[in-house]
């Protein structure tokens, strides 16, 4: 039977590099597509019922398993902070081994150890690892403009019921949820928005440019992608340039096919704040991480085309 540091490494593993970003919003995503979806039915509304509510509270515990990670493993000014986190969690000289080895952190066993079987747990972790509570933290952003409406009664009391529903879905009788489609998907929707509220208040700590608005963001990460494109530009400029007549036409071919990649996994990206404030950072951002590993292909080109030569 496998330890309990093992299950830990195994969901450690499965997570590995992933944040809330990319894996939580593509739930939500998943979630309003098949809740939006234009075709009716009793059996096909119950299905989506339970998937909405499922998929909900899954996307919310991975943020917060997210954080709890990301904040713990920040400094030690948190880490010491995070001793009540750390309550429920045994360790174990195969634990401090594999903790030493750097084959698994103290976020990783705080956040895979955590029981996250309420709302409330789930705040009250970020609460402590915060140094704040909850209320102060939502102050605080919507007090630079990145969170405007909130109604925590609501949101709070939307997400309790998810749980609660989740519960009778997954262990008693997962046909009993008698509540309408609409009511399941204004409470996956505001059960989202917890979730982008708890991860910009954590935001304080783990953003560099936390204190700018989005507007903001989203300028300098235009710039940061336009003078890096110019950048790469007058590198490929430079290659043609010294490309023989056997090699430019299999140069130009990669160019056009790393900028067709570049701008599809950019548009990827964007898709998680579709129609939103966000959409330009997300796409700027991805252009910029396609374009740095750019960089270290077009130096292996210099290497082939002008040093070879």
């Amino acid at each position: 039977m496998a330890s309990r540091f093992e299950r830990i490494f195994e969901q450690k593993e499965r997570a590995e590099g992933v944040r809330f970003c990319p894996l939580a919003n593509s739930l939500f995503y998943e979630i309003n597509l098949v809740l939006n979806e234009e075709v009716n039915s009793e059996h096909l509304d119950s299905a989506r019922k339970k998937f909405a509510v499922v998929q909900s509270i899954s996307a919310f515990e991975i943020v917060i398993r997210s954080l709890i990670r990301d904040l713990i493993d920040l400094n030690d000014e948190i880490r010491l902070r995070a001793v009540p986190v750390f309550h429920d969690v045994k360790f174990n000289y195969e634990t401090v081994v594999d903790i030493g080895s750097n084959r698994i952190s103290l976020g990783d066993i705080a956040a895979y150890g955590s029981n996250i079987s309420s709302v409330e747990a789930g705040i009250e972790k970020l609460e402590t690892l915060w140094g704040f509570s909850f209320d102060e933290g939502l102050k605080q952003v919507q007090e630079h403009g990145h969170i405007s409406d909130f109604d925590k009664k609501s949101i709070f009391k939307s997400v309790r019921e998810l749980f609660s529903w989740r519960h009778i879905i997954v262990h008693e009788n997962p046909n009993s949820i008698s509540v309408s489609l609409d009511e399941v998907m204004v409470h996956c929707r505001e059960c989202e928005s917890l979730s982008e509220a708890v991860t910009v208040i954590s935001g304080i700590y783990l953003w560099k440019d936390w204190g700018k608005n989005q507007s903001q963001m989203n300028i300098e990460a235009n710039e940061r992608y336009s003078q890096i494109t110019q950048d790469i530009e007058c590198t490929i400029s430079e290659l043609r340039g010294h490309c023989t007549e056997g090699t430019l036409e299999w140069f130009d071919k990669t160019i056009a096919a790393w900028y067709a990649l570049r701008d599809s996994a950019a548009e990827l990206s964007a898709e998680q704040a579709r129609g939103g404030s966000a959409e330009s950072h997300y796409r700027s951002l991805e252009g910029i991480a396609m374009s740095n590993q750019f960089v270290e292909s077009l130096q292996r080109f210099t290497q082939i085309i002008v040093h070879d030569r």
